[in-house]
């Protein structure tokens, strides 16, 4: 995944929120992959794709998982933990960097926001 620049250089609030957007965006992408691919185009399979490889392969069996079918969702579960880490930046230091940046350029309060002294 690219690594967008850090939020220490979140100095304006639309500046901040553009980045944090991007950055939101190219971890719906590690997920569910672009919906804008063309009929038979390749594409390196996505984590829903091995999820959905994984239940569809034992969705009417009764042999069980298969260990084409273990391996794929041991690679999901692998590329799920890094795209937690990925998702903790965006919910613990992106998203608070904006709020910051959107209180101080005068946005007005919103809910789910501390109440302002």
């Amino acid at each position: 995944m690219a690594r967008l620049p850090s939020t220490a250089t979140c100095t304006g609030a639309l500046w901040c929120f553009e980045q944090t957007g991007k950055y939101v965006l190219v971890s719906c992408f590690t997920i569910t992959g672009d919906s804008k691919q063309r009929v038979g185009e390749k594409t390196k399979p996505t984590i829903n794709n091995r999820l959905r490889f994984a239940m569809s392969g034992t969705r009417l069996s009764t042999y069980g998982p298969t260990p084409t079918l273990e391996r794929s969702l041991a690679i999901a579960k692998s590329q799920f933990a890094e795209l937690k880490l990925q998702l903790d930046e965006i919910l613990n230091v992106r998203l608070p960097a904006m709020e910051k940046a959107l209180r101080e350029a005068g946005a007005p309060w919103v809910e789910g926001q501390p109440i302002p002294e």
